[in-house]
């Protein structure tokens, strides 16, 4: 788990709107190791060295952002490098927001945005993307989904919903299920 930030009510260098990146389990339980370095150790948040490389295992790598807080997305470059945002904005599985605050949500455009960039670089042959990138897939409440259809125009490129993203309401899943 990386923590992007913990909440803040304006956030500063020190703190951060919420946000929380997790590296799912393979199939099988086995959880994934984290993003590493060219020397295959962790990548230190606090190192600037080389930008950690992207191995051929991280790409069947699966993440997880609970919560997307303003500056999210500018977290996750300060504190894993470029090469390793855009990994994780690619495999990024799904988002979930645990309520409709603007501490938890307001990253979620930018972040919708970054990886409609990736899907359109696959989509051209651009890239590394591997080919098309499925929906991001964002859990919360129905007035997140509501805002974000509003919040910026279905005509800007990457953004566009069910081919970007796509929607699950929060109350609509079931514990055990």
């Amino acid at each position: 788990m990386l923590f992007l930030g913990t909440g803040s009510a304006e956030p500063s260098k020190y703190r951060g709107a919420s946000g929380v990146l997790a590296t799912l389990p393979r199939s099988g339980g086995n959880a994934v190791a984290p993003l590493s370095d060219e020397k295959g150790g962790f990548v230190d948040s606090f190192e600037k060295s080389a930008a950690p490389r992207v191995s051929r295992d991280e790409r069947r790598e699966r993440y997880l952002l609970l919560d997307a807080g303003e500056g999210c997305l500018g977290a996750m470059t300060r504190l894993l490098g470029d090469a390793a945002t855009d990994a994780v904005v690619r495999r990024l599985a799904a988002v979930w927001i645990s309520h409709a605050h603007a501490d938890h949500a307001l990253g979620l455009r930018a972040l919708v945005a970054a990886r409609g960039k990736h899907a359109a670089a696959g989509r051209s042959g651009g890239g590394d993307c591997g080919g098309l990138l499925p929906p991001l897939a964002i859990v919360g409440p129905r007035s997140i989904e509501r805002w974000l259809a509003r919040s910026q125009p279905a005509t800007e490129p990457g953004f566009e919903r069910g081919r970007a993203w796509t929607f699950v309401d929060a109350r609509t899943l079931e514990a055990g299920g």
